[in-house]
């Protein structure tokens, strides 16, 4: 059984965005590849501090996958249950993390540190948000990131600039 929540939280108690969710065409830099186009299922997220930056989950949940690729680095994946909705948060790029497939995590819970692991070219937090129950419900690349959605819909990020801490509301 997943605990239960009403909303979803910022994952660090500072910080801003350096890249939206939505499509974008391929980056290459010194000749690298470092991102192909397509959608950008997720928003990145920094604010400096680099691998001594806390990553907290997005909300209560229960932890469904913990693993490395070599294009999103040490990742992990809650799931949530939000008003009675099926959400799946995924955070890449961590420097290290620090929970286990099947632990239940509160908002408060620190899941790894921010890092640059995988195809990351800085520190940073890829935080992507999918409907539904990832690596249960659904597998595989192409049904997850159809099942992506912007994190701005449900996670009250300020419109432009930075924020202070994990609980302001931004208008």
């Amino acid at each position: 059984l997943l605990p239960s929540d009403t909303k979803f939280w910022r994952p660090f108690d500072s910080g801003y965005i350096t890249s939206e969710y939505g499509y974008r065409n391929a980056i290459w830099l010194n000749g690298k590849l470092i991102s192909s186009s397509g959608l950008h299922e997720g928003i990145d997220l920094s604010n400096g501090l680099g691998k001594k930056n806390p990553v907290y989950s997005v909300a209560n949940g229960k932890v469904a996958a913990v693993w490395y690729d070599r294009w999103g680095g040490n990742q992990v994946t809650i799931h949530h249950n939000i008003n009675g909705k099926s959400y799946s948060s995924t955070y890449a790029h961590l420097d290290r993390t620090l929970v286990k497939k099947g632990e239940i995590v509160t908002k408060d819970s620190i899941v790894g540190y921010m890092g640059a692991t995988g195809s990351a070219t800085g520190y940073h937090l890829h935080l992507a948000i999918s409907t539904g129950l990832r690596f249960t419900e659904y597998t595989g690349q192409s049904a997850y990131v159809a099942r992506t959605i912007n994190p701005r819909s449900l996670i009250n990020f300020p419109s432009s600039g930075s924020w202070k801490d994990r609980v302001h509301y931004y208008k």
